[in-house]
């Protein structure tokens, strides 16, 4: 037989005489040995003398049938590349061959783990030590051209093949007797691709001469078709002593062809002494396999939580199975090419997970590497176990979570191993953007079969997981793509959550709120408001109509605010921090923790005034973005603050937040400003569910040391005596030092010489007017001013007659600045002495430096002066301050008395 022609396996018959001859050589051996390491040698330092490269050629690859999901007998033959090597030396291959790693198609795989096995012991006995292996343990047989005498004659020998005790790590091992040493088939799975199997013979002796060889492996090898080919003696060319008659043998398949009907690629490596490490490779692809419509395919989903509870972080275990068929006559199960599974809505990824979680990604678990992971503890989320029928222990190993692919969008990986079976695979889990609701999909599975695939996600306080708010039960769907072709979809029930929540979750907010420096009048101080609400609640939809206490107000004049573009993009600088905002969201006992910071910007919807709020959402290792939240800070009439903040965000890039609790807390030194009054006092606010409910809440305020607060308002009045052309003029001034207690009543009590002129009030604002702040031009008759540390721009307005009923009409000023409108307003009336008394009752608790009020001395003036000249007349001035203190001042109002004719 040429070197070069592949080699197929021999009838017995054949095989005998070949034996024959082999032990006709076998008294040679050692000698031949000495002579073939020598040869080897020459070998390796002589250059080729063909043009033929070291190598192998002519690979072929067949099967005793092509039916996908069979059990074939399947025969792989190839010879090396031969050189001369001169006279009485003969051919030899170009180089000495050191290792051959034959890469067996996709699919085509086998269950080692179920035949009878030889120990080491036995196979290693002595020169062709695998003939004293039992003859239950062979699984086929191997052909080998050689010229183990070294003497340039080739001669194929005939070996049985078994299956070995593996170790090292490895699914299997074959192995066969060539003299020594036995030679040894390793199998290992192709982690790094396709996690088909290469068979491995490393190390082959250097000092053999092997042209080729043809190994059959057979798909059943219990069945009796494979008799003839067992109880080979290799010295005798016949049955061994004590073989025949020959043992029943369980009909145990061994080999499956793929289960997908697409070309197969058998790939051989080989490398040689000379040059170890650099390896020559040659394919060849074999027809597909056919019938694939014939290859059953039963799968299974079930989905199990751990936990019972509503709204809470939960463990999850998504089983997928696959019923197998152990008939070596019938056709195993398609593999599980694609596995797509829905939860049910309302499980959700679980923002408590974040604190401490890592994300993997593919160079840790080593996608497209063969070695293991090295992903961080803390990227781990779950457990896997597969269960393979042709594996006998399970492989089991951890699921890391991977970094996020794109918004809602996580990776996740699958790293199971056992029985020197390394699997890596990588899924794909989707957050629907409006719901949270999750898909996981794992593609392009290797072609190896499962009865079942077990996803165990880890449940406690960080459990990635967490369960619906909801109860009942709903649906889980599966859509399983098998490697045969088509989709199955599947549905399974799930249990949602548990306990009281058949009518939804109750919604009891609360709302905490108070100052650091419950001082009144402290003019530095922190506000500090908190809404939160139990676990197993509803979670924060929305907080709205936040009303402070009356007093409680904020030097925005002092702050430089962000525009109106920037406080939307979240960028605002930070010369308009105003203070920091705390978020706490997820379900458990160890919700996530955000912070951000408090922007005081320009009017927002149509407020004068307005806050952003920017959470960097920052979730263990994934960056959800920067969320943003306006709120539009109104003042009214009364001078009391609201805030209206708008809807709270609920869902990011598919996770939804299950908000627990919101904190805004204003700590810029010097902006916030205490009542003088120590009243009792609330912080009120509507709060919204999550799923829509409304609940008040409040929060009782209260401050303490009004009585030490010093009260020393000052006022000064001068006044215009009328004429027959126009009335008499009035101006009031009113001054107040800091640190003071605010006023909040005056009442001012003018002369006798100071009236009413009844003719000159003519046109008066009507109420309406008044609270639409659009009083007529003809209903003025004099203008205000006020300046307040709060803002940088003074309060100035209109002083106007606005009707009371059958009373003298009131006297309002409209104090407008800052993007503020305040009226107040003044009672007037005639005591029984004839003296006309304003008093401006309800102040409003802010601090005041100066006020004037400026009645001018024109035709349109409502007061006249009688008996004048007045010099040294006198008001009575009465001031209440905030803090109850009262004080009673005689103000002296001062004007210039009438020339007398004498000097004219």
């Amino acid at each position: 037989m040429s070197p070069s022609t592949p080699f197929r396996p021999e009838d017995p018959t054949t095989t005998m005489s070949t034996l024959r001859r082999l032990r006709r050589l076998a008294s040679r051996a050692a000698a031949a040995s000495t002579l073939a390491v020598a040869l080897a040698a020459v070998a390796g330092s002589a250059p080729a003398l063909a043009a033929d490269a070291f190598g192998p050629s002519d690979l072929q690859v067949s099967s005793s049938t092509n039916q996908a999901g069979a059990h074939p007998d399947v025969t792989t033959s190839f010879s090396f590349n031969m050189t001369d090597l001169g006279p009485g030396i003969g051919n030899a291959p170009v180089e000495p061959v050191k290792s051959i790693r034959l890469s067996l198609p996709a699919g085509l795989v086998g269950d080692a783990a179920h035949i009878p096995q030889c120990s080491p012991v036995t196979f290693g006995a002595g020169p062709f030590g695998g003939g004293h292996c039992d003859p239950t343990t062979q699984v086929g047989v191997v052909t080998v051209d050689a010229d183990l005498a070294g003497i340039g004659t080739y001669a194929p020998m005939l070996f049985p093949v078994y299956n070995l005790a593996a170790g090292g790590g490895q699914p299997a091992a074959f192995g066969f007797g060539v003299m020594f040493p036995n030679v040894e088939i390793g199998f290992q799975a192709r982690t790094a691709t396709d996690g088909g199997l290469d068979t491995v013979i490393d190390g082959v002796n250097e000092g053999g001469r092997i042209a080729g060889q043809t190994l059959t492996l057979w798909g059943v090898p219990g069945d009796p078709s494979h008799d003839g080919l067992r109880c080979l003696d290799i010295y005798g060319g016949g049955p061994t002593t004590g073989c025949a008659p020959l043992p029943t043998l369980d009909r145990i398949p061994l080999l499956r062809n793929p289960t997908s009907c697409e070309p197969m690629t058998t790939t051989l490596s080989v490398d040689s002494w000379i040059h170890p490490g650099q390896f020559v490779t040659t394919t060849t692809t074999s027809p597909a396999p056919t019938g694939c419509d014939a290859v059953p395919f039963d799968p299974s989903v079930s989905v199990a939580p751990d936990t019972g509870t509503a709204d809470a972080p939960t463990g999850l275990d998504v089983t997928v199975g696959v019923a197998q068929n152990r008939d070596p006559d019938g056709l195993s199960a398609s593999d599980v090419r694609k596995t797509v599974v829905t939860l049910p809505e309302g499980y959700s990824i679980s923002p408590s997970a974040a604190d401490g979680l890592q994300a993997c990604d593919d160079a840790g678990v080593g996608i497209g590497a063969a070695g293991p992971a090295s992903c961080p503890d803390a990227s781990k989320v779950g457990s896997a176990t597969i269960v393979s029928p042709i594996i006998d222990q399970p492989l089991t190993g951890p699921i890391y979570l991977g970094p996020s692919t794109a918004p809602g969008h996580y990776r996740v990986y699958v790293v199971v191993e056992g029985s020197g079976v390394r699997l890596k695979l990588p899924g794909d889990i989707v957050a629907d953007a409006q719901t949270g609701r999750l898909t996981t999909t794992f593609d392009n599975t290797p072609q190896q079969p499962f009865s079942s695939l077990t996803l165990h996600f880890d449940g406690g306080p960080r459990a990635v997981l967490a369960s619906p708010a909801s109860c009942g039960t709903a649906d889980a769907s599966a859509a399983i793509d098998p490697w045969k072709g088509g989709t199955t979809t599947l549905t399974t029930p799930v249990t949602l959550g548990g306990g009281d929540c058949g009518n939804g979750l109750p919604f009891a907010p609360s709302l905490t709120a108070g100052v650091t420096n419950a001082t009144a009048g402290a003019a530095s101080t922190t506000f500090a408001l908190t809404v939160g609400r139990d676990d197993r609640t509803q979670g924060l939809g929305a907080i709205s109509n936040v009303t402070l206490p009356a007093g409680l107000s904020a030097k925005v004049g002092s702050v430089p605010l962000c525009d109106g573009a920037r406080a939307a993009a979240g960028t605002c600088g930070a010369e308009s921090r105003v203070g920091r905002v705390d978020v706490v969201a997820g379900p458990g006992s160890s919700p996530l923790r955000l912070s951000g910071t408090a922007y005081l910007t320009e009017g927002y919807n149509g407020a004068p005034y307005g806050l952003s709020l920017v959470v960097p959402a920052v979730a263990g290792p994934y960056d959800l973005g920067t969320v943003v939240i306006r709120s539009a800070i109104s003042v009214g009439p009364d001078a009391r603050v609201s805030v209206q903040t708008d809807p709270l965000p609920q869902i990011l890039d598919g996770i939804p937040l299950r908000l627990r609790s919101v904190g805004l807390t204003l700590d810029r030194p010097g902006f916030m400003v205490n009542p003088t009054s120590c009243a009792d006092g609330v912080v009120a606010a509507t709060l919204t569910g999550a799923a829509g409910t409304v609940q008040a809440a409040s929060s009782r305020f209260g401050l303490t040391g009004c009585k030490k607060l010093a009260f020393a308002p000052k006022m000064k009045i001068t006044a215009s005596p009328s004429t027959k052309a126009a009335g008499a003029g009035l101006h009031v001034a009113l001054t107040q030092g800091a640190g003071q207690a605010n006023l909040k009543s005056v009442a001012v009590s003018l002369p006798k010489q100071l009236a009413v002129k009844l003719k000159a009030l003519g046109t008066t604002c009507t109420a309406a007017q008044e609270a639409a702040q659009a009083c007529p031009a003809a209903s003025q008759v004099g203008g205000a001013s006020a300046r307040t540390p709060l803002l940088d721009v003074p309060l100035k307005g209109g002083v106007y007659l606005v009707q009371n009923g059958a009373k003298l009409p009131k006297l309002v000023a409209f104090l407008r600045g800052g993007g503020l409108s305040i009226p107040l307003e003044g009672s007037t009336a005639v005591s029984k002495t004839g003296r006309l008394s304003t008093t401006f009752a309800t102040i409003p608790d802010v601090p005041i430096t100066t006020f004037d009020l400026d009645l001018p001395h024109n035709k349109r003036q409502i007061l006249e002066t009688l008996k004048w000249p007045a010099c040294g007349a006198a008001a009575s001035v009465a001031f209440v301050g905030q803090n109850g203190a009262r004080l009673t001042k005689t103000v002296e109002v001062t004007s210039k008395c009438h020339v007398s004719k004498a000097k004219k």
